[in-house]
């Protein structure tokens, strides 16, 4: 017998497979949550303005609304080479160093893309803000 062959998938393999979907989806959508917390904290938190003035003016939302998807998957590799996904069931401090690791090159790989990308002009402060919040939100939605 070919040592290729396996057989069919088995419902184990099917479920491994949903499971890592569902943290695909939660992890997406915990960083589209973190950069739009990131973008509110930047331009309208009042106590966050007096720290940091907004220097180049309101950015437009729909400049960032436009780019959503090519950060989301810029964050999506970040998070498979990261090793998120291969194994489903952590402790939390493994999955903590895990997402951090992938969250802070999600974040720099998400960055470089935009500057590469010179439509418009983003702000730096956004991006690391919303790395931070995409941590912290992909850990929480992971250990619900």
């Amino acid at each position: 017998m070919n040592r290729y062959f396996e057989g069919l998938p088995t419902w184990k393999d099917f479920k491994g497979l949903i499971f890592r979907l569902i943290f695909l989806i939660s992890d997406l959508s915990g960083i589209a949550i973190g950069y739009c917390l990131a973008y509110y904290f930047r331009f309208f938190l009042g106590p966050f303005l007096q720290f940091f003035p907004l220097t180049k003016g309101l950015h437009p939302l729909s400049d960032n609304v436009r780019v959503a998807p090519l950060v989301l998957l810029v964050w999506a590799i970040a998070l498979s080479i990261g090793g998120t996904y291969r194994r489903i069931n952590f402790p939390a401090l493994d999955e903590v160093i895990r997402v951090i690791r992938s969250g802070i090159l999600g974040a720099v790989m998400a960055m470089s893309a935009m500057f590469l990308y010179r439509d418009s002009s983003y702000s730096r402060l956004v991006f690391m803000i919303g790395g931070m919040f995409s941590v912290v939100l992909i850990f929480l939605f992971r250990e619900l």
